[in-house]
């Protein structure tokens, strides 16, 4: 159904090479299309490269190496082109041969059949990866020509109106950050007395890296950036499952009162600095690379820590401390930790925490209610394009059934 090919080109600039707009990860992990922008990031390939990997409308492109196996094999259709649009290290492009509809491939590409194959043949330890040859080998339901196209037809407007009321979804959610970020601010920051921010932390240790991972390894969960929840500023509840050494874990593993803080990641995520408070962590839990643990001193009340934090974050006093290098932000936890905020003692440390809280339960309650039926609608999504392109619903006769 398509020709597949691995991209080698990665994100430096080299002297004699040509200037190439390239299409990254996030790029594909993140749009359901991609094409040419300003905004994309420069680099540079040599002209064998370009020629070799130049993307073409109709393309799709997919994610072939992540730290979790589930991220493996996301895709995007190429809807436009330019003579130095580039596909980036990561990624492979699949090129649909002759005789198959191109938007087809892309939503075949995101059928159920495929996802597990893509997971089932990843491999690695802290980070996972999929050959060409497993790539090739995805089950790809097939269909006579005129029948992709039906099915893609009906895939762009179902999908297309499902999405717009996830977005709407979305831009509620986010609208409600915006009163947490208020009450915070308004709640945390406050007092005259001002001492800085290390003071209350005993101890800020930086998360488990891939290369530390050893013979003698246990399996530990990781609470990753992608965990984070913004508006709560706590984990998400289903963290990610890896291998390993036992030494670190002593030196890493979380306990309840802990905070955790993103002092690595995307700039178009979560900007860096945002916090999490960890709550009755499950045995051997640890923190990703690009989050810090810090750790309350005996005086300091770590549901506290968290939402002085996150009054910090909500008014962006992270940002004089985060520095960007392709395309990623790294907080300079050294000279973040020395800004100053108010003092408390621990009795009104507590108080304060419960009551702010308290103020932001709605908030999140509502928050809570639409992400839930943000997940609702992707789950019907996924639904929709597998019983599609499975031939399991008659497109030419299937209703909405697009779920409130």
């Amino acid at each position: 159904m398509a020709e597949v090919r691995t991209s080698s080109v990665d994100k430096h600039t080299r002297d004699g090479e040509l200037s190439v707009q390239l299409c990254n990860y996030t790029d594909v992990y993140r749009n359901d299309k991609v094409r040419p922008s300003p905004d994309l990031m420069r680099a540079t390939a040599t002209s064998d490269e370009i020629d070799r990997f130049r993307l073409q409308i109709g393309d799709s492109v997919l994610t072939k190496d992540s730290e979790d196996p589930n991220d493996i094999g996301i895709s995007a259709h190429v809807a436009d082109t330019a003579s130095d649009f580039v596909c980036g290290y990561h990624l492979a492009i699949a090129r649909p041969s002759p005789g198959t509809h191109p938007r087809y491939l892309t939503w075949a590409l995101r059928s159920r059949p495929v996802l597990d194959h893509f997971s089932n043949h990843a491999s690695g330890i802290s980070r996972y990866g999929l050959t060409t040859a497993g790539l090739r080998a995805a089950p790809v339901p097939w269909h006579d020509e005129l029948e992709q196209r039906r099915i893609a037809d009906f895939l762009d407007d179902r999908v297309a109106r499902i999405d717009q009321i996830i977005t709407a979804r979305r831009a509620q959610i986010w609208s409600l950050d915006d009163a947490a970020r208020a009450t915070l601010a308004e709640r945390m920051l406050l007092g005259e007395e001002q001492v800085p921010l290390r003071h209350l932390i005993l101890d800020e240790r930086l998360g488990l890296w891939g290369s530390e991972v050893g013979e003698d390894d246990v399996d530990v969960y990781v609470a990753r950036v992608a965990d984070f929840e913004r508006a709560e500023f706590r984990l998400g509840d289903v963290p990610t499952v890896r291998s390993a050494a036992a030494a670190q874990i002593a030196t890493r593993a979380l306990r309840h009162g802990d905070v955790l803080l993103e002092r690595s990641g995307g700039t178009n995520i979560n900007p860096v600095g945002c916090p999490a408070f960890v709550e009755d962590p499950a045995p051997n839990t640890v923190s990703s690379n690009f989050v810090s643990r810090l750790r309350p001193v005996a005086d300091a009340d770590g549901r506290y820590l968290s939402l002085l934090l996150g009054a910090l974050y909500a008014t962006g006093q992270q940002r004089p401390h985060a520095n960007q290098t392709t395309g990623i932000q790294n907080l300079d936890t050294t000279s973040y930790l020395h800004v100053r905020i108010p003092i408390r003692c621990p009795a009104e440390q507590v108080s304060l925490a419960q009551k702010v809280d308290n103020a932001l339960s709605g908030i999140r309650g509502q928050q809570r209610h639409l992400r839930e039926s943000a997940a609702l609608l992707e789950e019907y999504k996924h639904s929709l394009i597998t019983a599609a392109v499975t031939g399991e619903i008659d497109v030419t006769t299937a209703g909405s059934g697009i779920p409130g």
